[in-house]
C-alpha cells in the first residue's frame, strides 16, 4: 500500500533544500524528513475510514476530545466555538510547556487546515493538514509538521522530535480516529 504522496498542487521539495532520510522514509512509506541545523519537517499520511466530509470536522480543538484520550486543548478564541480560521487555542505538553496554536487556514472545500503553533523559549512550528476523498469512505489525511528551534531548549525538541516517535505518535492518532469512527453516531 503506498502511503507516501503529496496532495494535489504541492511539490512539497520546495520547502528545504536539504534532504535527509529521504530513502529510508520513501521506502516505509511513513514520512519525508528534511532538515538543517534549527528545522526538521516530519510528513506522515494517515489512511481514514471515513469520507473527507466526515473527517475535516473532527479535526477540531474541541471535537479532537472525542477521541484522542491525551488532548487537552483549552479555547482561547473562537467566533463558532470549534475549529475555523482565526481559532486561537493552548495545550499544555507532559512536560507542563504550553503552545499557542492559531488556525491560519480552514478551509473544507480544499480540505486544508494550517496551524501555526507558538512554544514560548522553545520552537515555532507549523502543522499542514490535507484531506484527499480516496474513495467515498476512505480519506488520506496528511499531516506535515515544520518545527523551528528558537532557543536551546527547541535546539532539545528537534532531538527528540525523531522518526520513530514521530510515528508511533501519527500511528497512535489514525488508530483513534479510526476506532472512533467505528462508534454508533460517531459521525
Amino acid at each position: 500500500m503506498e502511503r507516501f504522496v503529496d496532495p494535489p498542487g504541492v511539490l512539497f521539495l520546495d520547502y528545504h533544500s536539504t534532504v535527509n532520510s529521504f530513502a529510508e522514509a520513501e521506502s516505509n512509506g511513513w514520512g519525508l524528513v528534511l532538515m538543517d541545523s534549527s528545522r526538521i519537517t516530519r510528513r506522515f499520511v494517515h489512511r481514514v475510514n471515513a469520507s473527507s466530509a466526515t473527517v475535516f470536522p473532527l479535526l477540531c480543538p474541541v471535537r479532537e476530545h472525542d477521541y484522542l484520550e491525551d488532548w487537552n486543548a483549552e479555547i482561547l478564541f473562537s467566533e463558532s466555538g470549534l475549529a475555523e480560521e482565526g481559532c486561537v487555542f493552548q495545550t499544555v505538553s507532559p512536560d507542563g510547556q504550553p503552545s499557542v496554536w492559531t488556525i491560519t487556514r480552514h478551509d473544507e472545500r480544499a480540505g486544508v487546515i494550517e496551524f501555526i503553533i507558538f512554544t514560548p523559549s522553545s520552537h515555532v512550528s507549523k502543522l499542514d493538514i490535507w484531506l484527499v476523498a480516496e474513495s467515498d469512505s476512505v480519506t488520506s489525511v496528511t499531516f506535515t509538521y515544520t518545527h523551528t528551534a528558537i532557543g536551546p531548549r527547541g535546539e532539545r525538541f528537534l532531538e527528540g522530535f525523531t522518526e520513530r516517535s514521530f510515528v508511533a505518535k501519527m500511528q497512535a492518532f489514525e488508530s483513534a480516529i479510526n476506532d472512533y469512527l467505528t462508534r454508533p453516531g460517531a459521525n
